[in-house]
């Protein structure tokens, strides 16, 4: 598990948005989903509802 999802993770649901949460963290919307995406896979499990 990389540092770097778990910290979009918090971002993310800390701003409420994955757009929100990439502004925050000064990188692009898609990187961010992909992280998120990452991590679920590595967790096997969905961290938001979609």
């Amino acid at each position: 598990m990389e540092l770097r999802a778990v910290r979009c993770f918090v971002e993310v649901a800390d701003a409420g948005t994955v757009t929100a949460g990439a502004k925050r963290l000064g990188v692009g919307q898609p990187a961010v989903t992909r992280q998120i995406q990452q991590l679920e896979r590595q967790l096997k499990i969905w961290l938001f509802d979609r």
